[in-house]
């Protein structure tokens, strides 16, 4: 320690260690140090450096409480070299120190983070850096700060990007931030100073980007962050440096420069600003972005320069300067593009032409269809493979606008005006035979705008719609390249080839265009172009027509011709008359189905024009192939509430959305319709049940919770063919029309398979072929038929049912129209299905009464069908069927139900159903011919009875079984099967001729050896009998019994010869019944002689006990008369009758109890009773049950056989050496193997001490207070000696023992004389002479020497003996403590600092190597310890609280007392190094022992194992060998306080449950050395203690002896 430590340490009041430095002693020192650095800082600096190395060495922070710690934190007084201020040389540090709060200071870890700004320190370990806070993270602020110092340095010194020094601390800064970004995040918030360094100079991290996008250089107008700061990518962006630029952010560079341009004057750009716009176009065209009207692009300014524009007011230059010229005198505001960027660009940009600027087409306004035309029409043809859909879809167009009229032309002529009078030279093209479509509705605006878009369709919105405008209409391009439309007052014209049009087109993207006839000159000036319309439909287009408006709608579809096909790229199909004639006939062909489901056309024709017609033709001109009308002869309310109110509510739902909706259709009534067909073939006339409806579920649901399905509203149609009988009038089903056809309002080219028309809003294919089959139009179609289309199917037959029901409708079986599954495609299953499915359960819970058996009808749950099996049996087939439709039957209603109606339901999901509602064979018997036997006649009854025998199935003979229907010989009534008895059957005997139970019948019927076997099989009783009728025939014996015990006898036979046999249910309750019906011959208890004669008694079974267990109950119990029963005493039926078997455990107990009462002659009985009783209970006990009740039932009576008596439990053992009879006695041999019984019972091995102290009581009460005899003091004796004595059981502490005068006494009034040299007390008696001493201490006779101990009193207290010891379990405590006192020579540390702290001045330590008397000791555990000990005496008594002190083990009596340095109680237990028994003396007046071992002190025991004896003379006197152990000659006792240590010697070792080390003599001399070595050392930080001895006393010596230290 250096002389500077020195001097701090005694200015911190330290004695001696610097470890014992306190807090407190710190924080002076501390806060001088605040003082003094003020006014002397160099000594400041020494004594701080001082005490940081004391800290350093030291573990004294952790001593600090978190408030002297927080104070510490607090104080000026840490010394550290100042920051380093900014210079060129950034190793250069000041030399000058200061003194800075810890808070202030870091680790010079941080030297590159915050060097320049925080004091830093090297020196100190790790652990005080942590206490101090030196390691924490600096301050975010300071971080800043020196990123500030560094700042400040790189404007003043050059080439930093160069210096590694300053890039090292760059790099260690930022990684610090981004380590403790959260530390930095609110600083960030307040400052804004540039910290990025970023090409030798410091920048914002918003004025950075981290990337720029691929191919893209940005760098003249943002800085990207370098590469090596690619591991702070997480702090450049939290803090402000963009991962990117946007699309937007990239074009907004392009703005940002346009608004630095615009600010200039002149507002020109630089060429470096020019090279970067070009560049971020060219970026954004190869990348594909999308270009804006607003985006600025470079133009042309004056003098070559440049500036930015919108791209929307810039055009690209192809005129000449005349041009440009013309478009300025309109004041128009344009630019034209700069020369430098590429064309690719301009045209990506959208920038116009110039020439298009001035290009203004007249009368022509720009339209036509705005897709990719001849591509996407071609396509959309090969969905419209055939030419024939060209009038559906026309058709289709005339319906949706609302039209009654719809009419069709050919015209063959051919028109040949001068190209000059066409608006187009091409159009001369199409000039030849053509197809007029004429209806009687105008074209609205929609309807223009719609009909310009291909393949999109235009009326999925308009639920009133039945089309898809723009879609279906293309069509027409199967015969034509160039359609046009005439309405009100335009005309459409579309050239999607652009080869007749080429003047006008402006874009192939709307190759058409749009004539408004309000322009006269245009039929002034193209004559030519209108001609062909003159007359066709009432048209008039020509100059003098000065109305100019067209009342309805007129297309024109010219027929290609072979130039057209040349250059057509949509088709090449040539239509020339063949395949013109061939067309026309497309809408001649069942042309009346068209009109079926249409709500507004009535009336459609088709005409045609001849090649040699004028213009405009004349009436007579044109001829009429075919005329179709339509008409509704008739209406039927729909009657069906229910129906008619989810009509309504579907309705006002789709109202909420679209008003029009209610017009589409009337839902409330089903119409009759007639359909007239005019040709030149003549007339024919058709009649059409329709109804119609919307969907109220799934397909209402579908609509209005997907928008983006685009389907119309959920609509389904049923027409069914009707025709008129000419007789009556009356309506009926007309099966020759045909039907099978869907319609989607126009017919579909679909066959369905069903009896009838369906209609529907279905999702077909646009070229309505098939409906779509798959994704969302699919489920939407599915839908369509389960709901809307299947609710429409139902209401019609209801209509017809109603038809029916009021005779307009005559000859209608109920499934005339039902669907046969098997024939319907698989497309409409879902139809099939949904319609069976709401036949089944019916609609909104109510049932569909749509059965009938021609009178009336009902619903399916009400109906039952026969099973066709039963109809074709060739036996009673007809008479079923008769029994079937004649009987009545309220519970349901027979209908007939041809196969493939059954085979749809089932095939629909519902096969379970149609069985359930089908009557088979059991249906059959059980609902027609069982409910209605009594009404049928006999022959019909029994021919059906024994078909059912001969049907032999399970549940038709569930029901034989179960009705009487069986004639019986009793006056031919009808029986149970189970009732009849076969007359010539094994159980005939059982019953008697007037009981009436046998069969009735012949040889030819039921009495036929094949039904006979039926009918036992069924439950007939013949040669068995079920356990039903045993009991019943049981019950029959003792009548018989009483009067015939033969026959009962002969009847007990065969009953139980039935009750063994298989058929018989061992496992049914009944059993419990014959349990308790009297039918067992019995043997009654008093028959104790095996083969005396006595009348049997019946009794019931489970009154009677086996005769195999008679030995165990027949004292008490009625047992089985076996010779009687003629049935063996094992055999299993009487066991299942309910005989008893076993007796319970009380039965068997009374049973040796009733023995055990008899004078029984006979020893054999009573033996053989015992035994086996025995055995039961062995065997009892034996399988683990309770022994309880044996062990208390049997101290009540006599329980053990012994030598022809029973004698008690109580008096017997399994085998002793002696016996002790009368009293005792010896379990025979015979009977040792009832081990277990006799474990229970109490039987030991060996008598018991509690059986010994029974006859020893019992013998004193015998003689009182009188002497014993010589036989029985021998008992006594013998009891005692060969019996307790052998025992350790706590009974022998207080037994009954013979004293002096062989009387007998309690133990604990008996002495036995160990001290003769003491006169005996008159109140102490001795025991009798014959009992050694071992003996009586083992039976708890006191001796004499304890008896003096106790009975020196004082005032009521022993004054001798008080209990006295260390409170804790102590063996294994002490062990484990002394463990911590590993040395020896603590001893000698331990027991000098006890004296020291009790105040003594001297202490001598004495080794007494004597071997003292053992005579007058505390006994003979005592006189081991009168050897060799280790004596240390102080001059100090102890007092009350030392003495308690020592009792706490592990504790120390001295805690919390100030100004004691020992812990008695917890460095005192060192002695248990050399001693297992410890005893200390003071002030004469005490003795104290510890006995850990409870075996040396006569009163220790184990709960306070040491004892406290007060020392008076008596107590010296009786004891004095024991007193002079503690040296009284040599020491003044009554002054001090005497420790005696007996040593440990070999023989304690091996019992010593502390230590197995004996204490030997170099063990002594060790002890001796450390005195001898440094005594005057010991004493040098001792209070008290003056002196310090060591003594010997040797084995023939009484002489203290005093070695001199060497």
């Amino acid at each position: 320690m250096t002389p500077q430590m020195l001097q701090s340490l005694k200015q911190l009041d330290l004695q001696s260690k610097e470890e014992d430095i306190s807090p407190n002693n710190v924080l002076d020192v501390v806060r001088n140090l605040e003082e003094l650095h003020t006014h002397s800082l160099e000594e400041a600096c020494k004594k701080a450096d001082v005490l940081l190395k004391v800290l350093n060495d030291n573990d004294i922070i952790s001593k600090f409480s978190p408030s002297q710690l927080e104070q510490l934190q607090k104080i000026r007084w840490f010394p550290c070299q100042n920051p380093h201020t900014v210079t060129k040389d950034l190793n250069k540090r000041p030399e000058k120190k200061g003194f800075y709060k810890p808070s202030e200071v870091r680790h010079s870890k941080y030297c590159t983070v915050v060097g320049h700004v925080m004091p830093l320190v090297a020196e100190l370990n790790e652990k005080v850096c942590k206490q101090l806070g030196l390691l924490f993270p600096p301050p975010a602020e300071k971080v800043m700060e020196n990123l500030s110092v560094l700042n400040s340095m790189a404007q003043t010194t050059p080439d930093l990007d160069k210096d590694i020094q300053f890039k090292t601390m760059l790099h260690d800064t930022y990684r610090f931030m981004q380590n403790h970004i959260e530390l930095f995040r609110e600083v960030m918030r307040k400052i804004s100073v540039p910290w990025l360094w970023i090409d030798n100079h410091f920048v914002s991290p918003c004025d950075v980007v981290l990337a720029y996008p691929p191919e893209l250089d940005l760098s003249s107008y943002i800085k990207k962050v370098p590469e090596e700061y690619s591991p702070f990518e997480v702090l450049l962006t939290e803090f402000g440096v963009k991962l990117n630029l946007s699309d937007d952010g990239i074009e907004e560079i392009l703005h940002d420069v346009k608004e630095r341009i615009d600010k200039r004057s002149p507002p020109f750009g630089e060429p470096s600003e020019l090279r970067l716009s070009l560049n971020i176009l060219n970026w954004m065209r190869k990348e594909q972005k999308s270009a804006k009207d607003d985006t600025p692009v470079p133009v042309m300014a004056d003098n070559q320069t440049f500036a930015l524009q919108p791209a929307s007011k810039s055009v690209v230059c192809d005129i000449s300067k005349e041009g440009l010229a013309d478009l300025k005198e309109d004041h128009e505001v344009f630019h034209v593009i700069h020369e430098e960027v590429p064309p690719v660009t301009t045209e990506w940009l959208r920038v116009p032409l110039l020439s298009t600027r001035i290009l203004n087409p007249e009368f022509t306004e720009q339209c036509g269809q705005t897709e990719p035309i001849t591509l996407r029409i071609k396509n959309i043809l090969k969905e419209y493979d055939e030419d024939s859909d060209i009038f559906k879809e026309l058709l289709q167009n005339a319906e949706d606008a609302g039209a009654r009229t719809c009419r069709f032309m050919v015209d063959f002529r051919k028109h040949s005006d001068p190209p000059e009078s066409l608006i187009d030279s091409g159009m001369s093209l199409c000039s030849g035979p053509c197809l007029w479509a004429f209806n009687d509705e105008l074209f609205s605006d929609e309807d223009w705008k719609n009909i310009t878009r291909v393949g999109s369709a235009s009326k999925e919105k308009k639920v009133e719609k039945i089309g898809k405008f723009g879609i279906g209409f293309n069509a027409v391009y199967h015969v034509t390249d160039v359609p046009s439309v005439l309405s009100g007052k335009s005309l459409l014209i579309f050239d999607p080839n652009v080869t007749h049009l080429k003047k006008f087109i402006q874009s192939k993207g709307n190759p058409g265009i749009k004539l408004n006839l309000f322009h006269e000159r245009i039929f002034r000036r193209f004559p030519g172009q209108f001609r062909s319309y003159e007359g066709i439909f009432d048209c008039n287009l020509s100059e003098i027509n000065t109305g100019k408006f067209y009342e309805g709608t007129l297309i024109k579809l010219p027929f290609r011709s072979p130039q057209e096909s040349t250059m057509s790229e949509i088709s090449t199909k040539v239509y020339d008359t063949d395949r013109i004639t061939a067309f026309q006939q497309h809408l001649t062909h069942e042309a009346q189905t068209h009109l079926l489901f249409l709500k507004n056309i009535e009336d459609l024709s088709l005409q045609t024009l001849p090649e040699n017609a004028s213009t405009p033709p004349t009436e007579e001109q044109m001829k009429t192939l075919v005329q179709i009308t339509r008409k509704v002869v008739d209406t039927v309310e729909i009657s069906d509430g229910i129906r008619k109110d989810t009509q309504k509510d579907s309705v006002a739902s789709w109202m909420q959305h679209y008003t029009k909706c209610a017009d589409v259709m009337d839902s409330s009534t089903a119409s009759i319709t007639e359909i007239i067909q005019n040709n030149v073939d003549g007339c024919d006339v058709q009649y059409w049940l329709l109804y119609s409806c919307f969907g109220t579920h799934s397909s209402l649901r579908m609509v209005q919770e997907d928008n983006d399905l685009n389907v119309s509203l959920p609509i389904g149609g049923i027409a069914v063919p009707l025709q008129k009988e000419s007789q009556t009038g009356k309506w009926a089903a007309d099966k020759s029309s045909i039907t099978g056809q869907a319609f989607s309002f126009l017919p579909l080219s679909i066959q369905t398979g069903l009896p009838v028309n369906i209609n529907g809003s279905f999702a077909v294919m646009s070229n309505r072929k098939c409906l779509w089959e798959t994704g969302m139009k699919a489920e939407w179609n599915k839908a369509l038929l389960e709901d809307a289309v299947a609710n429409a199917y139902i209401t019609t037959l209801l209509v017809l049912k109603k038809l029916s029901e009021n005779g307009s409708l005559s000859d209608y079986p109920y499934y005339t129209f039902w669907p046969d599954k098997e024939k319907v495609g698989k497309a409409f299953q879902p139809l099939v299905d949904a319609f069976y499915s709401e036949i089944v359960h019916g609609f909104c819970n109510e049932d569909l009464k749509l059965f009938s058996d021609g009178k009336k009808w009902c619903s399916l749950n009400y109906v039952r069908f026969l099973d066709p099996n039963i109809a074709v049996h060739k036996n009673v087939g007809q008479l079923a069927e008769k029994i079937f439709l004649s009987q009545q039957n309220s519970g349901f209603c027979a209908v007939p139900l041809p196969s493939w109606v059954r085979e749809s339901m089932m095939k629909s999901g519902f096969k379970d159903i149609v069985k359930e509602r089908t009557l088979n064979w059991a249906d059959f018997f059980q609902e027609v011919v069982f409910r209605n036997l009594d009404s049928l006649e006999a022959q019909d009854r029994n021919a059906m009875i024994l078909s059912a025998i001969d049907l032999n199935d399970d549940e038709v003979d569930e029901l034989l079984k179960g009705h009487r229907c069986i004639p019986s010989q009793r006056s031919g009534e009808l029986q149970y099967i189970r009732t009849v008895v076969n007359p010539s059957g094994k159980v005939a005997c059982l019953y008697d001729q007037e009981e009436g139970r046998f069969l009735d019948g012949t040889r030819d019927d039921f009495c036929s050896p094949k039904r006979i076997q039926r009918l036992t099989a069924l439950g007939m009783l013949s040669d068995h009998l079920p356990l039903e009728d045993i009991i019943e025939r049981a019950g029959t014996i003792s009548k018989v019994w009483e009067t015939d015990k033969i026959e009962a006898t002969k009847r007990l036979e065969c009953l139980f010869d039935l009750m063994q046999e298989p058929s018989v249910d061992k496992k049914s309750h009944l059993w419990c019944s014959l349990q308790n019906t009297p039918l067992i011959p019995a043997c009654s208890p008093v028959n104790t002689q095996p083969d005396n004669q006595v009348i049997p008694t019946l009794k019931k079974p489970y009154e009677v006990y086996n005769f195999s267990c008679r030995y165990l109950v027949n004292m008490t119990e009625f047992t089985v008369d076996h010779r009687t029963l003629k049935i063996h005493a094992d055999h299993a039926l009487l066991e299942k009758l309910g005989v008893r078997q076993t007796p319970p455990l009380v039965t068997v107990l009374r049973q040796l109890e009733e023995a055990s009462k008899f004078d029984v002659r006979d020893q054999t009985l009573l033996t053989r009773i015992a035994n086996e009783s025995y055995e039961y209970l062995n065997k009892w006990l034996s399988d683990q049950e309770d022994p309880t009740l044996i062990a208390e039932f049997v101290k009540s009576f006599p329980f053990v056989l012994v030598e022809d008596n029973f004698v008690h439990v109580k008096s017997v053992a399994k085998c002793q050496e002696f016996e002790v009879k009368p009293y005792l006695y010896v379990l025979p041999s015979v009977l040792s193997k009832f081990s277990t019984l006799w474990e229970c019972v109490g039987i030991q091995n060996q008598f018991t001490p509690q059986q010994f102290a029974a006859v020893l009581h019992e013998i004193e009460s015998k003689y009182g207070s009188n002497p014993l005899s010589n036989t029985d003091l021998n008992i006594c004796l013998d009891i005692l000696i060969k019996g307790l004595l052998k025992t350790k059981d706590e009974i022998s502490q207080n037994c009954l023992v013979p004293d002096e005068n062989s009387v007998l006494r309690p133990s604990s009034d008996l002495h036995y004389n160990d001290s003769p040299w003491m006169p005996v007390s008159a109140d102490v008696t001795l025991c009798h002479q014959l009992i050694a001493r071992e003996t009586a201490r083992h039976f708890g006779v006191r001796t004499t020497r304890h008896h003096t101990l106790q009975n020196h009193f004082i005032d009521g207290f022993s004054p001798y003996a008080q209990e006295f010891g260390q409170h804790e379990k102590l063996t294994v405590r002490i062990k484990n403590i002394i463990e911590a006192y590993p040395s020896k020579k603590d001893i000698i540390k331990e027991l000098i600092q006890n004296a020291d702290d009790a105040k003594a001045t001297e202490i001598h330590f004495i080794w007494d190597k004597r071997k003292h008397g053992t005579e007058k000791t505390f006994g003979m555990n005592w006189n081991s310890l009168q050897g060799p000990a280790l004596c240390v005496y102080n001059n100090k008594v102890f007092t009350d609280a030392d003495l308690k002190g020592i009792q706490k083990l592990g504790e120390g009596g001295k805690q919390g007392q100030c100004g004691k340095t020992g812990k008695y109680g917890l460095g005192f237990n060192s002695v248990y190094h050399l001693t297992d028994c410890p005893a200390i003396l003071t002030g004469d007046e005490w003795l104290c022992i510890s006995d850990p071992h409870v075996k040396y002190s006569e009163l220790a025991t184990r709960q306070l194992p040491g004892c406290k004896y007060s020392l008076g003379d008596q107590f010296k006197d009786s004891f004095m060998d024991v007193y002079q152990t503690f040296l009284p000659s040599d020491f003044s006792l009554k002054s001090g306080t005497m420790f005696r240590l007996p040593l440990r010697t070999e023989e304690m070792t091996a019992q010593s449950e502390i230590c197995k080390a004996d204490v030997r003599d170099h063990h002594m001399e060790e002890l001796l050395q450390v005195l001898a070595e440094d005594p005057d050392g010991l004493i040098l930080f001792l209070k008290n203690i003056k002196k310090i001895q060591f003594h010997t006393i040797s084995p023939d010596s009484d002489k203290l002896h005093t070695p001199k230290p060497k």
